[in-house]
């Protein structure tokens, strides 16, 4: 996982610490864009300054592992392992990855893309080291620096092992437990998010002190209760969520009659954010409980909000 570069426009930072809450999205495409919308709007919806929204998004090459139970066992991994304490020789490629292709900005094609990267500095790794995946970098300076070599020869990719043990230390997760606060949000997509994965994520996020919100059956009916009259809406189709066309499940034929233009990599948020208290409000008519959302309809995110605004 990768911190993504900042919502919005950097300001000065203030003296009193800003409150950091890490947002960790199962969709990067409606969500991500909902808490862009939120973090632009922070005074108008009544949210601190000094409180600071930094998304967390797929490393190079996960961008499909988008299950929650992939989702929390990547973020375990990267909130744990720093070069300090201990980094796997897995990880460490990753985040090499992670700066060529978001940071270098190298186009992926058919010789270059993350898989290769991966497969070759993990052989290389082996054959010079002794490493397997998760055996744990010492000399991490001694182990970039033949990485470098390697990219140079085999791509021709220039680049600083300086520069990327730098950014490696910068990626690195830092938060205060009692302070800051890490949220999982995700789709109870029973298709896909499968009961005793659902009781994983749930338990690994308690022992770890994350925040879990999960929208059941889809962030798409957070969306949905921007509007009136959300009691009226017929629950039992809702919470099965059916295909009705061929692109489009029940919540996301409602919610663009609703929203007009609405797409699941396009949302105009400026058309709902007035409306944030009202599905507040709304939400509290469903399931907020994280246990009970395993099978009733309903969402929490409204609660992730609501502890914003305190």
């Amino acid at each position: 996982m990768r911190i993504a570069k900042e919502f919005g426009v950097r300001t000065i930072t203030p003296k009193e610490p800003k409150r950091k809450f890490f947002l960790v999205f199962e969709g990067e495409k409606t969500e991500y864009q909902y808490f862009e919308g939120v973090n632009t709007y922070k005074s108008e919806l009544n949210i601190s300054g000094l409180i600071e929204l930094k998304p967390l998004l797929r490393s190079a090459g996960h961008e499909s592992a988008s299950n929650p139970k992939s989702i929390i066992q990547q973020l375990i991994k990267h909130m744990t392992e720093t070069i300090k304490s201990g980094i796997s020789c897995e990880l460490l490629i990753e985040r090499i990855c992670d700066y060529l292709f978001y940071e270098l900005e190298i186009s992926e094609n058919s010789i270059i893309n993350s898989k290769t990267i991966t497969d070759g500095l993990m052989e290389l790794s082996k054959i010079k080291f002794g490493f397997l995946s998760d055996s744990i970098v010492s000399d991490v300076k001694v182990v970039l620096d033949e990485f470098e070599e390697y990219l140079r020869e085999k791509y021709n990719i220039e680049h600083s092992a300086e520069l990327i043990e730098e950014y490696i230390k910068n990626s690195e997760i830092v938060f205060d437990r009692s302070y800051d606060k890490v949220c999982i949000i995700v789709d109870r997509d029973k298709q896909s998010f499968k009961s005793d994965q659902y009781d994983y994520v749930r338990e690994q996020c308690q022992k770890h002190q994350f925040n879990l919100y999960v929208s059941n059956p889809c962030f798409e009916f957070w969306l949905l209760l921007h509007y009136p009259d959300a009691d009226k809406l017929d629950k039992q189709a809702i919470l099965e969520n059916r295909r009705v066309t061929s692109k489009k499940k029940l919540t996301e034929k409602l919610l663009s009659e609703k929203l007009i233009g609405y797409k699941k990599n396009l949302l105009n948020f400026e058309c709902i954010k007035d409306k944030i208290d009202l599905a507040i409000e709304q939400e509290k008519s469903f399931c907020e409980d994280i246990e009970e959302l395993k099978t009733e309809l309903g969402t929490n995110v409204g609660l992730l909000i609501t502890i914003m605004k305190t």
